[in-house]
């Protein structure tokens, strides 16, 4: 791992900085984002529609497919920004991200269904309820412990656990913003589609409605076209910690120091 070829500065970031960097972070490298959504939310997407609306499942059932579906598939963005981080866009492929996607896909299946069924039991017993939130927060970077620093399904939920120490408060905003921000997409867009297919070309109400069938169309696309942020905030909020944890700012100083101490030019003229 090259700490000088980060495409993000690495130093300490608040809550505010990591979420602000996140639809930034997103847009720089949105032609392979794009492709990578073809691949795999446009299908995703597909299949819940489908399922809904030829199939009779009700939203209900269809709703908790895609998040099921959107669980999973965030692995695929965080492997992305794994190498985002430190390589240009056109230098990594898609075809290279599923590879390591797939080859990481029964231990990281295993770390979620371990991680969600903790939570489920804490949702389940009286005294648990109420420390769920504080659970899912320590549980919060399973996927990127998992997926990018290549630990077992136990490994990464304690080192995930450890991960998140002297962090909780500012690791619990980040919990609530990947919560809300599919809420808010799926709203967004299924008001922007309606007042486009109702409203201006007066065509009804052909793919649902949200506020009166409890889903839509146009809900499920803002929720899956969601996903990639999602998983930037989370990613770039896990690259802060490691920053803090690691030293990773300290290190870039004593390096460039370093290098100002190499190159005696430079460092006058920096001076």
């Amino acid at each position: 791992m090259n700490l000088l070829a980060a495409r993000v500065v690495l130093r300490p970031r608040s809550l505010g900085d990591v979420l602000d960097l996140t639809v930034p972070f997103c847009l720089a490298s949105w032609r392979l984002l794009a492709r990578l959504s073809l691949t795999s939310l446009l299908p995703a997407f597909a299949l819940c529609v489908y399922l809904q609306r030829w199939q009779g499942w009700t939203w209900p059932e269809t709703w908790l497919l895609a998040v099921i579906l959107g669980d999973l598939l965030e692995g695929l963005y965080t492997v992305a920004f794994g190498d985002l981080l430190f390589q240009p866009s056109e230098a990594v492929r898609g075809r290279a991200l599923w590879g390591r996607f797939a080859r990481r896909l029964f231990p990281y299946l295993m770390t979620l269904f371990v991680s969600r069924l903790l939570i489920a039991v804490s949702i389940a017993t009286v005294i648990g309820a109420a420390a769920t939130p504080f659970l899912a927060v320590h549980l919060l970077f399973v996927r990127e412990v998992c997926l990018l620093e290549g630990a077992g399904v136990f490994a990464s939920v304690g080192r995930a656990s450890k991960f998140v120490h002297r962090q909780v408060s500012s690791c619990l905003g980040v919990l609530l913003a990947v919560l809300v921000a599919p809420a808010v997409m799926a709203v967004a867009a299924e008001l922007l589609g309606d007042a486009i297919v109702s409203t201006l070309l007066q065509l009804g109400s052909p793919f649902g409605e949200l506020f009166k069938q409890g889903g839509s169309a146009y809900a499920l696309f803002g929720f899956f076209l969601s996903l990639p942020v999602v998983a930037a905030a989370r990613f770039l909020k896990y690259i802060d910690v490691r920053t803090r944890k690691e030293g990773w700012d300290i290190q870039l100083r004593f390096t460039a120091i370093a290098a100002a101490e190499s190159d005696p030019q430079q460092g006058s003229s920096a001076a």
